[in-house]
């Protein structure tokens, strides 16, 4: 090793090789005291070389004879392998041979030991001599490879020729540039090796430089083969000159075509009509200052300023100090960039005239722009309607954010690119979870549908409200309406697919229960009874609306009450056997009273409830009409919605028609009954006395008796009495429609006055009421009870007119009265117990009755006879 390579200074270090070693002893002792000289030992070449691989030396020093060679050989290998360490063959065998052998050996010095001479003085000279050469050449050539380094680093393209113009150096930027490698050129003639430039301005430049040793800088066009532009640099000195250059054609083609721009726009200037402006550029201070120059005719029409009014004045000058500043710095910009810019700017110069599309171009002279020259292009309208634009698209998107429904948006791949707050909302996945992803509400059994409708998208062909079900991210299905539009892009190009979704399960779920009403009431049209009807009613708001606790109520005339018909399972185990309601008692009665439906939000708030303590909260009660009343309750509060009133509303719609034409076909049977009865009458009972009249008749014609003749006027009576029964019953239970007030008491006195009551007494209470009626009608009541009395309860019977406590009245006798085992069959068509009765006469008093709206029971007097008790509270 050597120590030359990392520039080491101080003491200098010598391994000398010698087998004698005594001999070695004494050179270490004499090189030491000669100066600072540090000597190591080796007995043999082989120890020698290994000694050079693990130590630094500055000097080898040997003797001739060693045990395995020479000391020549010695150093031939080490100056094989260490070209730059000085080597000295010190020894007493001096000869001729030995010295020739060492020059051609290359040793660096030879020093035989002369006897009485100062041969150890000699040699440490030398070996100080030869060491300090060594170290200077190893200095040098490191400061050669750092220069050459940095040559190589170089950003510009070097070179360098002596005085006899012979290439001594060329960097790897300037080999590529003139496509030549440096190690070949190095030591040719530059003329000679680039004979191109011969006879050129740039051979004139160099050889001035090197006759008059000052340097040079310029820029120069190469010619062929090259053909670039060059920016040059010349440095002379006594051994020749060094060349700096960069190509800068490409900056030389820009300049050219900015002058060419820049005399575009003068030439334009006059004969176009866009809005040009001409800056004058002063470059002499720190930042470059803009007066304005010219001003095209196109920009004095468009912004009313003249080059007159502006001519040599600052950007400041002409539009305030905040605008000209703002100006000023676009064209600084423009300066800064030395090439074109655009931008857009604000700036009002009249009332259409604010907003413009500015571009600025440098004017370049000798690498100096002097001017700028500008286009403004009036773009007021332009950004006017792109604010409205931007206006418009804004509000679309707060629409879009707002909107409760899903907007999305996915791209051709099926990923999803906008999910607004509506889609969060709807189906649960963050915008975070599904921008870039694929679309995640696609269940596995509508991929299918899913990837037609995608593709018809794609194709430009719209969906408008095509029914479809997609998933959120719990699991529910949704039923949704898909409306789809394609996005197009500038190139008309279907880029992505924009989709409205709007969530539709709560009304699909309406209608299925609107369907499901709908046959409830195909099945409520052929129920044949109340009982019947009640029955599919409530089942009906139990499966199809989910009203648990349901009930049905039946008005019943008798008893002027809302009878309960049927209720639900859990009804009854919630509140018992559902209750009866009479008049003002109750919610119930008051809906059914008023025919108006009743909602409530919690029953115990209202006073007027039934049961102070009952367990129902929210309640819905539906009248249907004169028949009863349907109701629905829950032992929450606030429990029904709008949706669920209405439902119940039209469920109460459908049960009071059916109700309705149940109550029309029992009376259509009951007409049939007393058809078939008029049948009856007309086939029996009036055959029977007519039967009676003929052959008495006959008797009385053979016989010429006129006591025969009584008979057949009895019979003659009782056909005239079943015909007036019969007349009176085909008017039925006709509605009283113009009624007057009626005395009770006169027409009782009335009708005694038609009646045959023989001995029999009738009496007329005080307080018998006055009531809304038929007096016709009234008086044919009177007179059958009166009948019915006389008949039924002997010629002296006693018959009582009274008022009821309740506002009603009543007619009682003193006769034998009516076995409680027929009490319930007296009203019955056709029934009598009396051999000469019609059986139609007390009929004939509850269809009178029921025609006034009122009720009629019969009990017993308190004189043990009949009574007939009648309610008009109605």
């Amino acid at each position: 090793m050597t120590r030359f390579d990392d520039g080491k200074t101080g003491p200098i270090t010598v391994l000398y090789v010698n087998d004698d070693r005594s001999f070695a002893d004494l050179v270490r002792t004499k090189l030491s005291r000669c100066g600072e000289i540090d000597v190591e030992t080796a007995t043999a070449a082989e120890t020698a070389i290994e000694n050079l691989a693990t130590t630094e030396f500055d000097c080898v020093v040997t003797s001739y004879a060693l045990p395995d060679g020479t000391g020549v050989d010695l150093l031939e290998q080490i100056q094989a392998e260490h070209d730059d360490l000085p080597t000295v063959l010190f020894t007493g065998r001096g000869s001729e041979e030995v010295a020739s052998r060492a020059t051609r050996a290359d040793v660096s010095d030879y020093i035989p030991i002369r006897p009485n001479q100062e041969s150890f003085e000699l040699l440490a000279r030398r070996i100080e001599t030869l060491v300090d050469a060594a170290r200077k050449r190893a200095a040098a050539d490191r400061m050669t490879d750092r220069f050459r380094r940095t040559l190589e680093r170089a950003t510009d393209a070097i070179y360098a020729v002596d005085t006899d113009w012979r290439i001594e150096y060329m960097n790897e930027k300037m080999g590529k540039r003139v496509d030549r490698d440096p190690e070949e050129v190095v030591g040719n003639v530059l003329w000679e090796e680039f004979p191109s430039v011969v006879d050129t301005e740039l051979e004139d430049r160099y050889r001035t430089a090197m006759e008059t040793g000052e340097s040079v800088s310029f820029e120069q066009y190469v010619g062929e083969p090259f053909e670039y532009w060059v920016d040059v640099r010349v440095f002379p000195d006594e051994d020749g000159l060094t060349v700096f250059s960069q190509e800068i054609t490409d900056r030389k083609q820009q300049q050219r075509e900015y002058q060419e721009l820049a005399e575009e726009y003068d030439a334009l200037l006059d004969t176009s009509g866009d809005a040009i402006f001409v800056l004058d550029v002063d470059m002499s201070g720190q930042d470059p200052e803009f007066t304005f120059a010219q001003l095209s005719p196109g920009y004095e029409t468009q912004t009313g300023l003249s080059t007159d009014e502006v001519k040599d004045r600052t950007p400041r000058d002409v539009f305030g100090e905040e605008r000209g500043a703002e100006l000023a710095a676009n064209y600084a910009e423009c300066v800064e960039q030395r090439e074109p810019i655009s931008y857009r700017e604000e700036l009002s110069v009249a009332p259409d005239a604010r907003f413009w599309e500015t571009s600025l171009a440098p004017v370049i002279v000798d690498d100096e722009i002097v001017r700028i020259v500008g286009i403004a292009r009036n773009v007021t309208e332009q950004v006017q309607r792109e604010r409205k634009l931007e206006q418009a698209n804004q509000r679309l998107e707060g629409l879009i954010e707002a909107t409760p429904l899903t907007i999305m948006e996915i791209d051709a791949d099926g990923e999803v690119i906008r999910w607004n707050e509506g889609a969060e909302e709807m189906f649960g996945w963050s915008r975070e979870e599904v921008l870039g992803e694929f679309n995640p509400i696609i269940p596995e059994d509508q991929q299918t549908q899913f990837d037609a409708h995608r593709r018809a998208a794609l194709n430009g062909k719209p969906i408008r409200g095509k029914e479809i079900q997609r998933e959120t991210k719990d699991g529910r299905r949704l039923d949704l309406l898909l409306s789809v539009a394609p996005i197009e892009d500038s190139n008309g190009e279907v880029t992505s697919i924009l989709a409205v979704l709007e969530d539709i399960t709560e009304q699909k779920h309406l209608e299925n229960r609107l369907r499901s009403l709908q046959r409830t009431a195909q099945q409520l049209s052929a129920a044949q009874s109340t009982e019947e009807i009640a029955n599919i009613a409530v089942d009906a708001a139990v499966e199809i609306l989910g009203f648990e606790i349901t009930g049905i109520w039946e008005y019943d005339e008798r008893e002027h009450a809302l009878i309960p018909i049927t209720e639900t399972a859990e009804a009854r185990e919630l509140v018992g056997e559902s209750p009866r309601f009479d008049p003002g008692n109750s919610l119930a009665w008051k809906a059914f009273d008023t025919g108006e439906l009743q909602v409530f939000d919690d029953v115990r708030e209202v006073d007027e409830r039934y049961n102070e303590d009952t367990r129902i909260r929210s309640e819905i009660q539906v009248p249907l009409g004169d028949y009863g009343l349907i109701s629905t309750g829950s032992p929450t509060t606030r429990e029904f919605s709008e949706t669920d009133v209405d439902l119940f509303r039209i469920l109460g719609a459908t049960v009071e028609a059916a109700l309705a034409r149940a109550s029309r076909e029992a009376e259509l049977k009951r007409q049939n009954e007393r058809l078939d009865q008029f049948a009856s009458v007309v086939a029996h009972d009036l055959r029977n006395p007519l039967t009676v009249a003929m052959g008495f008749l006959e008797v009385a014609a053979e016989t010429g008796d006129p006591d025969h003749f009584e008979k057949v006027e009895t019979a003659h009576d009782r056909i005239e009495r079943l015909i007036e029964d019969l007349l009176t019953l085909a008017r039925g239970e006709t509605t009283i429609e113009d009624r007057e007030q009626i005395d009770l008491g006169a027409v009782a006195r009335e009708a005694w006055g038609y009646v045959d009551t023989s001995e029999a007494t009738m009496e007329v209470a005080e307080g018998v009421p006055v009531v809304a009626g038929d007096a016709g009608r009234l008086s044919q009541l009177f007179e059958n009870l009166f009948r019915n009395a006389v008949e039924h309860g002997g010629k002296d019977v006693t018959i009582t007119v009274g008022k009821r406590a309740d506002g009603g009245f009543y007619v009682a006798d003193d006769g034998e009265g009516i076995p409680p085992e027929d009490r319930e069959t007296v009203f019955d068509h056709g029934v009598t117990t009396n051999e000469g009765g019609t059986g139609f006469g007390l009929s004939i008093v509850e269809d009178i009755a029921k025609a006034h709206g009122w009720t009629v029971s019969v009990g017993e007097s308190s004189d043990g006879g009949a009574r007939f008790d009648f309610d008009t509270s109605r």
